[in-house]
C-alpha cells in the first residue's frame, strides 16, 4: 500500500490557502482515543457506538459521542502551525452504560477551549483516508474517513516490546506483513521510517520521551505510542 502523509498544515501557505484544502474538511469516523495512561479502541466499547467528527472549511466542527451530540469552532495559528480551540459545547444526557460515559470524559477532553494540535491525513487505498493528530496535550486522536465495520475489527494488529524502549523496539503483527513504518516525535515531525518487513528498529539515537509509531500495512494502519528512556 502506497502511504502518502500529507501535513495539512503548511507554514507555507497560511490560512486563507489552509481553509481551502479539501483534505481535513469532511466527516470522519473516530478509531481510537489515546490518553496519558492508556488507549481506547472505539471496536472494542460495548455496547458499539459510531462517534463523528465533522470539520468544515470555516472552522466550524460537530459530532457525535456515545450519548451525546458536540459542536465548536477552531482556530489555525500559522505561528504554531497548529489549530487552537476556541469553543466547545455539547448536550447533556445521561449515559446509561459506564462504557461510554468512560469513553465521552477521555473523548471531550480533546475538545477542551484552548488546547492545540496539528492534523496529518494519511492516503490509503480506494479513497480511504486516515486523520491522526499530534500535539503536547493529550487525548490525541485517529480518524477514519469511512464507518466501522465488523471486518475491520480483524485487521491490523501490531504488538511493540519493549515499552519503554532504551535501544531496539521489537514489532511484530500477528497474520500481517507489516510493509512500512513511520516514528514521529510528541511534536508530529518523523523522525525515523524503516524498510518494510522488518521486527526491531534501532531506537538508540532518539532523545528521550514520547514517540509514536506508525505501522502500515495491506490491512490498514495502526498508530501506537512508546516511551523512549
Amino acid at each position: 500500500m502506497k502511504n502518502i502523509l500529507i501535513l495539512l498544515i503548511s507554514l507555507l501557505y497560511g490560512l486563507q490557502s489552509f481553509a481551502q484544502d479539501p483534505e481535513i474538511f469532511k466527516t470522519w469516523y473516530l478509531r481510537e482515543v489515546f490518553s496519558d495512561f492508556s488507549t481506547i479502541f472505539v471496536q472494542n466499547i460495548s455496547p458499539p457506538i459510531n462517534p463523528t467528527l465533522s470539520i468544515s472549511e470555516t472552522l466550524d466542527f460537530s459530532g457525535e459521542a456515545a450519548c451525546n451530540t458536540f459542536s465548536g469552532t477552531m482556530y489555525f495559528d500559522s505561528a504554531t502551525n497548529s489549530l487552537e480551540m476556541l469553543s466547545f459545547e455539547s448536550t447533556n444526557n445521561t449515559c446509561n452504560d459506564q462504557s461510554h460515559v468512560i469513553f465521552e470524559m477521555e473523548f471531550f477532553l480533546f475538545f477542551e477551549v484552548g488546547k492545540s494540535f496539528q492534523a496529518f491525513v494519511s492516503n490509503e487505498t480506494n479513497g480511504q483516508q486516515t486523520l491522526a493528530t499530534i500535539g503536547p496535550w493529550y487525548p490525541r486522536l485517529v480518524l477514519k474517513n469511512y464507518m466501522l465495520n465488523v471486518a475491520e475489527k480483524d485487521k491490523l494488529n501490531i504488538a511493540m516490546y519493549p515499552n519503554p524502549v532504551t535501544e531496539t523496539l521489537f514489532i511484530s503483527s500477528e497474520g500481517n506483513t507489516i510493509e512500512n513504518i513511520k516514528i514521529y516525535s510528541i511534536n508530529g515531525n518523523q523522525v525515523i521510517e524503516a524498510s518494510p518487513n522488518l521486527n526491531s528498529i534501532d531506537v538508540s539515537s532518539l532523545s528521550e520521551g514520547m514517540y509514536f509509531l506508525e505501522a502500515s500495512s495491506s490491512e490498514g494502519q495502526r498508530i501506537q505510542k512508546f516511551v523512549k528512556h
